[in-house]
């Protein structure tokens, strides 16, 4: 298991000048001119449509927010307020599931990954930044934070592919119910317990 801690300081930049953000921006205008469900859906880097595909939500599922530190469990990122007040925060603590990054990893070898959640954007988009550096795990990125209808999640984000090519990996239930449970997998909700071994 590989946990980075960084250094508070490292995050005392202008969040909308950082490196990964900026490009992403460009992406946003653009699509926000075409539709409300374009911006949505952000292509990654390299992406193959025929490859088969993973959809992961990652809050609860391989991240944790919390606006305190978590006893016994070591922080993997620390935002201050600077940077924590873009997303209406304020400071927070990121904290990584156990052996995420070897999950991802391995993973990554058959599948495109595509990571999704209800939280805002600028939000999403920075923990996929924080979480992967330049590892590049993540091929898709896909928000639903104005739509939390289950069905119409699914539909927006499988919509072209066959069930067979996908994998849905999520800790609702109610996400769960409304896919095809021979490409689904259930995953405990991370609580934050130092000895998860779920991954």
């Amino acid at each position: 298991m590989i946990l980075i801690k960084f250094r508070p300081e490292h995050y005392l930049y202008e969040f909308y000048n950082h490196r990964r953000f900026k490009k992403f921006k460009k992406i946003y205008k653009r699509n926000m001119k075409d539709s409300e469900e374009s911006s949505r859906y952000i292509k990654i880097g390299t992406h193959d449509p025929k490859r088969k595909v993973i959809f992961l939500e990652i809050i609860d599922t391989i991240v944790s927010i919390s606006k305190t530190q978590i006893q016994n469990l070591p922080v993997f990122c620390h935002v201050g307020k600077k940077i924590g007040k873009n997303f209406g925060l304020g400071e927070f603590y990121i904290y990584l599931r156990p052996f995420t990054f070897g999950f991802l990893n391995l993973i990554k070898q058959e599948y495109d990954i595509a990571i999704y959640s209800s939280v805002d954007k600028a939000l999403l988009i920075f923990l996929m930044d924080v979480i992967q550096g330049d590892k590049e795990f993540f091929n898709i990125l896909i928000t639903h934070e104005t739509d939390n209808e289950p069905k119409s999640i699914l539909k927006f984000m499988t919509e072209g592919r066959s069930h067979k090519n996908t994998i849905l990996i999520d800790h609702d239930p109610k996400v769960l119910a409304c896919y095809n449970s021979n490409y689904s997998l259930p995953i405990p909700k991370f609580t934050g317990i130092a000895k998860d071994s779920t991954l």
